[in-house]
């Protein structure tokens, strides 16, 4: 495989949209640090935004009762199933940090083999990631747009629907298990989800949770490059595939993550396909099998995900994925599927600080409690 080389020139922005991020993330509730971890108070859907503003006190009234109508029938409590179900499965999934692969081989020579190789097929995707450039980046802030949806067919019409929304992502970098904070908007409802590099947490206005710290698996489909290629460090060679009309080397990691308050990592493989012609990463794969103990027995259950990495643009030097599309299946046999793509992407942002990243009250109890 040969070094690729970028001979774009990079654009710089005419104007800066330090001051856009901000303004979004406040009226996503960044503001409000420091807040118990807690469900997020609804945030009502905004589909009366496209009616005629009335201009009587009848007919706000009518307007109103209307409202109240469409949120207490079975279509809308529907949809906001439909909702609370993609903001629980896509909007922050995260993955587990890996140690050195644990995989026994036989032979020990093949093993060092495809160690060699993956740590080969690494270095070429951090080179054609923006090489020396990606030491220069401390921290970064990403605006994007989303749609979502359940794809399976024979579904209920309240399940039927395509939602749009968008999210605005912060991360710092040059730290180990680097902090991160997401907000996501879909049809009016949010999901909060952030790491401090301790603890992982999520809200939503259905309810909170807690996990170790991981890395967000959004960041990671074409957005932190250094993250990607910290994650893959530990992989291991698979050989060679084709998706996506490409030929590409395939690096694969297993896990097996210590329980946590809810449920069990049994195993979790990602696979990473990266270009042979390009050098980038432009499929992720992962596996997830859960398991939770209740007085009477056992569950488990499997979650599959696979992301599609499109859309690569140089920005200061580093060259980032712009568009992408993710598909998750799980073990009930439901599909959904996200389209996103990247608005507005910035670096070495003066003003972000750890405030960005501070965990909510209750959160570090938890940690203390569940720690191992």
């Amino acid at each position: 495989m040969t070094k690729t080389t970028y001979t774009h020139q990079t654009q710089k922005p005419q104007h800066s949209s330090s001051t856009l991020m901000k303004n979004f993330w406040k009226k996503l509730g960044g503001d409000q640090i420091g807040e118990p971890l807690k469900p997020i108070p609804e945030i009502p859907v905004p589909d009366e935004m496209s009616e005629v503003v009335p201009t009587s006190n009848t007919s706000v009234k009518a307007r109103l009762t209307r409202s109240r109508a469409r949120r207490h029938s079975p279509d809308h409590k529907g949809h906001v199933v439909h909702i609370q179900f993609l903001l629980d499965v896509i909007g922050a999934q995260s993955l587990p940090i890996f140690s050195p692969n644990s995989i026994n081989y036989h032979d020990v020579k093949t093993y060092r083999e495809k160690k060699l190789m993956a740590s080969y097929i690494v270095q070429q995707y951090v080179a054609a990631s923006g090489g020396d450039a990606l030491d220069l980046i401390e921290n970064m802030s990403v605006l994007g747009k989303v749609t979502m949806a359940i794809v399976n067919q024979n579904i209920k019409k309240s399940m039927n629907r395509v939602e749009h929304g968008a999210f605005l992502l912060y991360q710092q970098k040059r730290i180990r298990h680097a902090p991160w904070s997401l907000e996501l908007m879909v049809s009016g409802s949010k999901m909060s989800a952030g790491c401090n590099g301790k603890v992982t947490w999520r809200q939503t206005q259905w309810h909170a949770t807690c996990d170790p710290a991981q890395p967000l698996r959004r960041s990671l489909q074409g957005l932190d490059p250094k993250g990607i290629a910290e994650l893959f460090s530990n992989s291991i060679s698979m050989g060679e595939r084709e998706i996506d009309g490409q030929n590409c080397f395939l690096l694969e990691l297993v896990s097996s993550q210590p329980s946590t308050s809810s449920a069990e990592t049994i195993k979790h493989t990602v696979n990473g396909y990266f270009s042979q012609k390009t050098g980038l990463l432009i499929h992720l794969e992962d596996t997830h099998l859960r398991s939770i103990e209740t007085a009477s027995c056992e569950l488990r259950w499997m979650t599959k995900t696979s992301s599609s990495i499109q859309d690569y643009r140089p920005v200061a030097g580093v060259v980032i994925a712009h568009g992408g599309r993710t598909q998750v299946s799980v073990s009930s046999g439901s599909v959904m599927e996200e389209v996103w793509s990247v608005e507005e992407i910035d670096f070495n942002l003066k003003w972000m600080s750890k405030d960005f990243f501070a965990a909510p009250a209750g959160v570090e109890e938890w940690r203390s409690r569940y720690r191992r």
